[in-house]
C-alpha cells in the first residue's frame, strides 16, 4: 500500500517552489490518494493538473495501482496549515476554539504559533490566539 509519507516525500520535491504549499494528503483503502495543495496567490486547475502529472511520473502503476486526485482546498473547508493563515491576512475568519468559544474578526497577523484577530477593520487592538487553541478556522465568504 502507498503511504501518506511516500506521497509527502514526493510532494516535497514537486512543490520545491516556496510559494506552493501542501494543505492535506489522504491515502485510503485501495490506494485512493487525495492531495490538496495551494499557492500564495491561489492555485489554478492547470497547476493542479501539473502536480498530478508529476506525481504520476514518480509513482509506478505497474508496481502498485492507485487513484489520484489533486485539488485546491475548498472555500468552505477549514484552514489547516500556517501558510493558509498567511494567505488570508486581511480577510474575515470564523474561529471555534477548543474550549468551545468562538471568535470572529479580521485576520491581521499569522506566525508559526499564533494569529492576531482584529474585531473590526479599523480596530487598533488585536486578540492573539495560539494555533494550538484553535479547533477550526474558516474564511468567512463575503459576496
Amino acid at each position: 500500500m502507498i503511504t501518506q509519507q511516500q506521497i509527502e516525500d514526493i510532494l516535497k520535491k514537486i512543490l520545491s517552489d516556496k510559494d506552493y504549499f501542501l494543505v492535506d494528503i489522504k491515502v485510503s483503502r485501495g490506494n485512493k490518494i487525495t492531495v490538496q495543495a495551494d499557492h500564495v496567490n491561489g492555485i489554478t486547475v492547470e497547476q493542479c493538473a501539473e502536480i498530478h502529472k508529476k506525481i504520476n511520473m514518480i509513482l509506478d502503476r505497474d508496481f502498485e495501482d492507485y487513484s489520484l486526485v489533486v485539488s485546491s482546498p475548498g472555500l468552505d473547508e477549514p484552514i489547516k496549515v500556517v501558510q493558509q493563515y498567511r494567505k488570508n491576512i486581511g480577510r474575515s475568519l470564523d474561529i471555534r476554539l477548543k474550549d468551545g468559544s468562538s471568535v470572529k474578526g479580521i485576520l491581521v497577523t499569522a506566525s508559526e504559533t499564533e494569529i492576531g484577530i482584529a474585531a473590526e477593520k479599523r480596530s487598533s487592538s488585536e486578540k492573539i490566539i495560539k494555533l494550538e487553541d484553535i479547533e477550526t478556522a474558516k474564511v468567512k465568504i463575503e459576496f
